[in-house]
């Protein structure tokens, strides 16, 4: 150790609010995934629904259009974030993922689905 840790004391606030921050960027992540996965594990119970009827290509594309929207939000919610702050950007993005993967579960067409999973991969 050198003296200068040493000599530092640990500031007990500072501390808190560590970890607060830690666990709050945990739990949004997890939110954001478990909003996300859901349709990975909903085609199984999709594909056996007469219901809706979607084959496994258009599942794929679903899946497609997704991906090809979280790669575009990559790039404009990370410009976005050093703009308008991460607060925002998180809790509007955690919020938006929340209606998208609502609307997904309540709509049984093929180009309601795909909007919803391009709103979703935003």
């Amino acid at each position: 150790m050198t003296t200068v840790s040493k000599n530092l004391k640990k500031d007990t606030k500072y501390e808190l609010w560590r970890y607060k921050i830690f666990g709050i960027t945990w739990l949004a992540y997890a939110g954001f995934y478990l909003t996300r996965a859901s349709f990975a594990v909903a085609k199984i119970g999709i594909s056996e629904d007469p219901a809706i009827p979607m084959t496994s290509e258009q599942m794929g594309m679903i899946d497609g259009i997704y991906l090809i929207g979280y790669a575009v939000g990559q790039f404009v919610w990370g410009i976005l974030g050093d703009k308008l702050g991460t607060r925002k950007i998180v809790l509007g993005g955690l919020f938006t993922s929340i209606i998208a993967g609502f609307a997904m579960g309540v709509s049984s067409i093929m180009l309601a689905f795909g909007v919803f999973a391009l709103v979703q991969g935003l």
